[in-house]
This record gives C-alpha cells, structure tokens and sequence, in this order.
C-alpha cells in the first residue's frame, strides 16, 4: 500500500481528534505523530503492506542518507527515521549510527518503534566510539567514501521533498555542497569574524560562498571527496570543535577549497518542519549557540586551518 492512500484515509481523523481532545499546540503535534505512526502505520509495516523505503534502480553514485542519536531521543526516533524512508526521492541507504557505548545491550537496548522500520530498509549500525553528533557523517565518510551522502538530524520530521531537492542540487553542480539551511558569516570591522548569533539569515543568501555557514541538520549533501582529508581525525576534531561539528564540517568544505550553495527552497524553515524533541534535554545547539561555544570552537579550528579566514576575507574584498 502507498502511504498516500493512508494519509488520505486516516490523518484528517488523528488531526480532529488531537485538535478536539489534546491541549496545547506543541503537545497535539507530538501526540500526533505518535498516533499517526503507533496505530496506523506501525500495523501496516507488521503486515507487510507497505511500500519499501529505498531505492531499487542503479546510480553511478549509491546515495546514503545518514544520522546518528543518543538514549534520550531513541523513543522519538521512529518519526524522524520514518519520514527519511517516505520521501518522493529514495536513497539507497538510511543509516542509523549508533555508539556501542551509550546503547551496550545494542539492539535489545532499543525500542520496537525502531527496529521495525529496518523493513522498511533502515540499516542500524553500530560504532565503537561515541563522538557524540560526529556520528552523523564521520562514520559514514569513513564506510562509503565514494557515495554521495546527506545529512540528517534527529530531531525533525522531514518533510517528503527533503532528498529530493538536495539530490538535483547535486546532479546539477556537484562541485559545492547544497544545503537546506546557512547562515551568512558576519565580521567586525577589523576583519575578525563576527560573534555566531549575528549572523545574517539563510534566505537572503543568493549564490555559492565560503561565508555560507551550513547546517548539517537541516540537510546538506556531500560528494565524495569533497570535504579536507582530516574530517575524520578524531584527535583534531575532538579538541578543536568537540561539540560543534556544524563548525567542523564547514570549515572541512572551505579548507578544502569548496564553496556552500544555500538552495533557494525555505522547505526547512521551522513552520515546515515538525520537531521531534524530547522536553527534558538540552540541546547542543543551546550550548553551542546561546552559550557561545561555537564562537570558541570556530576560532579553534580557524587557528589550525589559517586559508579557512585566508579565503573568507579574500572573497569579501571581492565584493
């Protein structure tokens, strides 16, 4: 069964009965895409009816969809899993990285919800290290290294067209990396870089730059090789941007020579996007942004990367 069809026939059903019977809009929108996955579409994949979640036709390059998440968010998982297997444009893999260490009875440590979508073509795989939000690329870089390979975090539900746009970015210029989301790197007026929360915001970035801060999160697509070989060096990224990979993962792009096309699509703004948040954590981008950490750990990384600020004030004087 397509889940077109299932949408058609039941989510105007859970819309009214969240709307008349669940207070608060935060709490109608959790409960329901508990609802919508627990009782109408986690049947259907016991059953066998629905539709595979990934790609069955040959690209010259496999397309790998890859996330990680840690113990307080894996029971919310299965909303952001599932709308990664839904999309109009499929990818070949949809891979869950998971450390060993945070999860040690490794599947029995995770939750039905989860592991049903592997029928669906979830691939769950486990890594010996726990580098936190590192998971999310460095593990898959390291496995795939000819693939073509997006982002994803977990805490969004995404909407269907999420590959889709990222990938005909790619096929049409595969020599920058696409993104959903940036923002416009700001500076003072004695060239040093402006404080992070200054930032100019993505939607008035209009063509590839060095100063487009993607945010992997939100999406951004990598072809092989494009990033700096030192990516995945752990004892530089561990030191320099320990919880800011964002700031690594960028500053491995214009190291390297590669330029960030923000795409014109606001598909990622927040009034698109569902959030899949747990209510009692604190997020990273709450210590690396209100807490002023990712202005810390991108001076860091610029110190050891000196072309990084080389190549931003070389295209800011070209303007």
């Amino acid at each position: 069964m397509e889940l077109d069809a299932l949408r058609e026939k039941y989510l105007p059903i859970v819309f009214k009965l969240a709307s008349k019977f669940i207070p608060g809009r935060k709490r109608r929108r959790r409960l329901r895409q508990s609802w919508w996955y627990n009782y109408i579409v986690r049947p259907h994949i016991a059953a066998g009816k629905l539709k595979y979640g990934l790609n069955t036709e040959p690209r010259s390059h496999e397309l790998i969809v890859s996330l990680t998440s840690y113990p307080a968010r894996i029971n919310e998982l299965y909303a952001c899993v599932f709308s990664l297997l839904e999309q109009s444009v499929k990818a070949d893999r949809v891979i869950l990285y998971l450390a060993k260490p945070q999860f040690p009875g490794l599947e029995k440590d995770l939750p039905a919800s989860l592991l049903d979508l592997r029928r669906l073509g979830l691939t769950i795989s486990w890594y010996d290290d726990d580098i936190r939000s590192y998971k999310k690329l460095v593990p898959a870089l390291q496995q795939y290294p000819e693939a073509v390979i997006i982002t994803a975090d977990d805490d969004f539900y995404y909407p269907r067209d999420y590959i889709k746009i990222l990938y005909e970015a790619y096929l049409q210029d595969p020599s920058c990396l696409h993104c959903h989301r940036a923002h416009w790197i700001g500076f003072n007026p004695d060239g040093s870089l402006a404080p992070y929360l200054s930032w100019g915001k993505g939607h008035k970035i209009a063509k590839p730059a060095f100063s487009n801060f993607c945010t992997t999160g939100a999406g951004v697509i990598y072809p092989p090789h494009i990033l700096h070989p030192d990516v995945t060096r752990k004892e530089l990224f561990s030191q320099l941007s320990p919880t800011a990979d964002d700031v690594w993962f960028w500053a491995m792009a214009v190291a390297n020579g590669v330029k960030i096309n923000k795409l014109p699509t606001l598909l990622m703004e927040k009034r698109n996007v569902l959030p899949c948040l747990s209510e009692d954590e604190v997020p990273l981008n709450v210590i690396n942004c209100a807490r002023g950490q990712n202005d810390v750990q991108l001076a860091a990384v610029l110190g050891r990367y000196p072309q990084i600020l080389e190549r931003l004030h070389a295209e800011r004087n070209l303007q």
